[in-house]
């Protein structure tokens, strides 16, 4: 808490929208500035000096809730939460695997490739007490959009607090 700035929640969510304005008009991202989106069937509490920011449908099942502290994974009726000051660093699974799959078989290689060419594939959050969370993204947009969130949220919460 010490030299950190005190924002509103929702000055806070504008900054980090800001940082994602690429991607407003965009199928499957939800943002929560101006338009409603129904989430209540999902069980899920967000503290008091928290708001929801935006929503990446990853599929017709999976869910990405961003919000200015922390991320909830929405997958059927579990919900997975992870605070922005648990995450660490985030990894993109192909491009780490680009040395050690050099011996693999052809297919799996190329395969590797395809990955690497369309900017898809598994995305490991790494949380500061060594688990991790691997996240398989299957559009461009996604992963850039999830990345860019991670970047942002880290900055925003070193800098502030919202209320």
């Amino acid at each position: 808490m010490k030299n950190k700035q005190i924002k509103k929640k929702e000055v806070l969510r504008d900054y980090l929208l800001k940082k994602l304005e690429n991607y407003r008009n965009k199928k499957e991202i939800h943002f929560f500035d101006k338009s409603a989106y129904d989430l209540s069937n999902y069980v899920y509490t967000i503290p008091e000096n928290d708001i929801e920011a935006f929503l990446i449908k990853l599929d017709k099942y999976k869910k990405i809730l961003v919000t200015t502290q922390s991320f909830y994974i929405i997958d059927k009726s579990t919900i997975t939460k992870i605070h922005i000051n648990e995450i660490e660093d985030y990894d993109y699974i192909p491009f780490d695997n680009l040395e050690t799959i050099q011996n693999a078989p052809l297919l799996k290689r190329v395969f590797n490739k395809y990955q690497l060419l369309m900017h898809i594939g598994d995305i490991r959050i790494r949380k500061k007490d060594g688990s991790f969370l691997d996240l398989y993204i299957s559009k461009r947009k996604f992963l850039y959009c999830l990345t860019g969130a991670i970047i942002k949220l880290k900055s925003i919460n070193f800098h502030y607090v919202g209320v």
